[in-house]
C-alpha cells in the first residue's frame, strides 16, 4: 500500500494499557509509528523481528477497530456527505487535508416552509433550509441542479439553477 494513498486514524485510547504496544513503541506512539520505527534497525534479523511484531500489532488493532484504514476516495465521499453539518473542530481526516468549499447536487424535492422560505431535499440525502428572505425567481423543481458554497461566519449560499444565491443551513 502506498502511504500517500492511505491514511490511518487511531483512536486516542488505542492500546493505552496494552503491554504489547508498550514493548513496540514509546508511550503515546501509534502502531503505525512502531511499524515505521523498524526501518531504523540496522541488523536484518532484528529489523525483520521488529516488522513482524509491529505488523501483528497493527493488524490486531485494525481487527479490534482501534485503527481504521481509509483511502482518499472514501475520505472525499465522507467529507462531501458531511458538508454543511456542524461538526467539532477536530482533524478526523488527517493533517493537510483541505476542507470542501462547495458541493453540487440535484434537487429530489423542494417545498415551502414558514415565511415563504424553502426546504430542499437533495438526491444525496442532504436537506437544506433557506434562512434568509431572498425570493427565488422560479419555484424550484425536482431534477434542478444546485451549488452550495461556504460563506462567512459558518453560513452557506445555495444557487438553484443559476438563480441568485440564497442563504441556507443544513438541517439533515
Amino acid at each position: 500500500m502506498k502511504t500517500a494513498r492511505v491514511m490511518l486514524f487511531v483512536a486516542m485510547f488505542a492500546c493505552a494499557g496494552s503491554a504489547r504496544a508498550a514493548t513496540l513503541a514509546p508511550t503515546g506512539a501509534t502502531q503505525f509509528d512502531a511499524l515505521t520505527a523498524c526501518r531504523g534497525i540496522a541488523a536484518p534479523q532484528e529489523r525483520l523481528a521488529c516488522y513482524d511484531a509491529a505488523v501483528a500489532a497493527l493488524d490486531a488493532a485494525v481487527k479490534e477497530r482501534q485503527v481504521v484504514v481509509v483511502d482518499r476516495e472514501h475520505i472525499r465521499k465522507t467529507k462531501r456527505s458531511l458538508f454543511g453539518l456542524p461538526l467539532p473542530d477536530i482533524k478526523l481526516f488527517g493533517a493537510g487535508e483541505e476542507d470542501l468549499e462547495s458541493v453540487d447536487g440535484i434537487i429530489r424535492s423542494a417545498w415551502e416552509v414558514q415565511d415563504g422560505n424553502w426546504r430542499f431535499a437533495l438526491q444525496d440525502g442532504a436537506v437544506w433550509e433557506q434562512i434568509d428572505q431572498s425570493p427565488l425567481a422560479l419555484e424550484p423543481r425536482s431534477g434542478w441542479p444546485v451549488e452550495i458554497k461556504r460563506a462567512m461566519l459558518g453560513s452557506y449560499f445555495m444557487r438553484v439553477r443559476n438563480m441568485p444565491g440564497i442563504r441556507v443551513r443544513r438541517v439533515q
